[in-house]
């Protein structure tokens, strides 16, 4: 009788804030994991997991507030956005017309 294995596979994991590009304001952005996902998959890995990003803080005191015990699987911190690829094409700081966020513009 011949089992299946279980499936394995090699990956990394990374906070976000250690992912920086050029066009990145320096503390990591979600909009990097492409360059992270082009290096993992030359190197043959198959997975990336993110360490938690998001409020760890239950109980509002500092015992309970470590990375390893996040609220939410699903919630990402703002700060690791990056704003030019949320307003659209044409429509951000690269349209030239200069109307864009804080000028009447929808994110």
């Amino acid at each position: 009788v011949r089992r299946a294995l279980p499936w394995r596979g090699a990956g990394v994991a990374s906070p976000v804030f250690a992912l920086r590009s050029a066009s990145s304001l320096g503390c990591g952005e979600f909009a990097d994991l492409r360059l992270l996902v082009d290096v993992a998959a030359a190197a043959g890995l198959r997975m990336i997991q993110l360490l938690p990003v998001n409020d760890t803080c239950v109980h509002g005191t500092w015992w309970d507030s470590y990375p390893y015990s996040s609220l939410s699987v699903f919630a990402l911190h703002p700060m690791y956005l990056r704003v030019e690829e949320l307003v659209g094409p044409g429509r951000g700081r690269d349209a030239g017309t200069g109307a864009g966020a804080g000028q009447g513009g929808a994110v």
